[in-house]
């Protein structure tokens, strides 16, 4: 977005304090999940104007970081009005003609949240299989070390993502990392008319949940092996794309499609779990595992 929040310099700044307010504290997490099980059976909108503290700190943040997302989009039309702007992802989208400000917008506030939310949980949980498949971890270091410079060669290479991104077997451990531990493991959309679904009648206003954590791991969508985490699937001829499942429809953790999909997140959810692979891979001699502290495991 050719922009810097500065998050861990300035940890109150509004965009900061926007975000805290949506994750909230365990009080209001817990009322959140009460709103959100609710909203299974009535009207979401009927609920979230409800006068409890959940829902008018949510709407607040919401609005805070909707105005922050306005004024970076105001500011990028501006540049691209003066000298074309630059390449960063919002100047290329607004420059293409494919969106309007307020489309923009809300493409931004997807960006923003992936950038808070998703990437963080993605890299968390290829860390964690890192730990879990030792001869993976071994794998993916050896391929990373034979194909990116080593870093006493004095900055004299530079790693781009394209150079990442021609590392198949890192590609299949993220994109299995993904398929199995999608970030956003349930998510709901409102029918905006009436409509069909595959015969079934929706009526406006409908709930329709989506659940990447379900489909993801269907059997009869990718096979026996569903469950099991296999980076191989994605290896085999003609199926680097969509890892051998029988639809586009049964990878869901960017909501449509195969990988890359078109949800604005899988820009920041396909980068963000290779860079501490990468990081990592050419940095450390030891392995990471996991250990036990008060009775839970970290990294």
């Amino acid at each position: 977005m050719n922009h810097n929040f500065d998050s861990l310099h300035d940890p109150d700044s509004p965009l900061n304090v926007a975000y805290r307010k949506i994750f909230g504290s365990a009080e209001d997490t817990c009322m959140t999940n009460l709103i959100e099980t609710i909203a299974n059976l009535f009207s979401v909108s009927i609920l979230l104007r409800l006068p409890v503290r959940a829902n008018i700190e949510t709407y607040s943040a919401a609005q805070t970081i909707r105005q922050v997302c306005r004024e970076r989009v105001s500011w990028a039309n501006g540049e691209i009005n003066y000298d074309g702007g630059g390449q960063d992802i919002l100047s290329v989208a607004l420059r293409s003609g494919k969106c309007t400000a307020d489309n923009m917008v809300d493409q931004m506030i997807t960006l923003l949240a992936a950038g808070h939310e998703i990437t963080s949980t993605a890299a968390a949980w290829a860390l964690i299989t890192m730990c879990k498949y030792p001869r993976m971890q071994s794998r993916l270091r050896e391929e990373i070390r034979e194909s990116l410079p080593s870093p006493q060669d004095g900055g004299r290479s530079s790693v781009t993502a394209e150079v990442i991104g021609k590392l198949p077997f890192l590609d299949a451990f993220c994109n299995e990392v993904l398929r199995r531990f999608p970030p956003v493991a349930i998510t709901r959309r409102v029918a905006a008319r009436d409509t069909t679904l595959l015969g079934h009648y929706i009526p406006q206003g409908s709930n329709i949940l989506l659940v990447p954590a379900a489909i993801n791991m269907s059997q009869t969508m990718w096979g026996k092996d569903a469950l099991s985490f296999n980076p191989d699937r994605w290896l085999q001829h003609g199926k680097a794309n969509n890892g051998g499942a029988r639809s586009n429809y049964a990878n869901l953790t960017f909501l449509h499609g195969p990988v890359p999909s078109s949800c604005a997140s899988a820009v920041s959810g396909l980068t963000a779990d290779r860079a501490p692979i990468v990081s990592w891979s050419v940095m450390r001699q030891s392995r990471v595992g996991l250990s036990r502290c008060s009775g839970r495991r970290k990294v």
